[in-house]
C-alpha cells in the first residue's frame, strides 16, 4: 500500500478493536483495514481487503487497486 503513495499506520498496541478504531478516529485517519489473526490464517488479504471508512462505518471488500483507486479519486 505505502508502494502506491498511501500512508499506512499499523497499531501493534494489543488494544481492543473499539479503542483501536477510535483511536484512528481520533488522529483523522479516513479509512482502516483490520488484519488479524483469523484474516491472516485465512489469506484472503491477498486477494481482497475488507475496508472500512471511519467517518461513515461503511465496510466494503476490496482489491488494493480499487483501495488505491478509491483513495486518490
Amino acid at each position: 500500500i505505502r508502494e502506491k503513495g498511501i500512508p499506512v499506520a499499523i497499531d501493534f498496541s494489543g488494544k481492543k478493536i473499539p479503542d483501536q478504531m477510535a483511536a484512528a478516529n481520533k488522529r483523522k485517519v479516513p479509512y482502516v483495514t483490520i488484519m488479524g489473526e483469523d484474516e491472516l490464517a485465512s489469506e484472503t488479504w491477498l486477494n481482497t481487503l475488507k475496508v472500512r471508512n471511519i467517518s461513515t462505518g461503511e465496510e466494503a471488500q476490496m482489491t488494493l487497486e480499487q483501495l488505491v483507486r478509491s483513495i486518490h479519486s
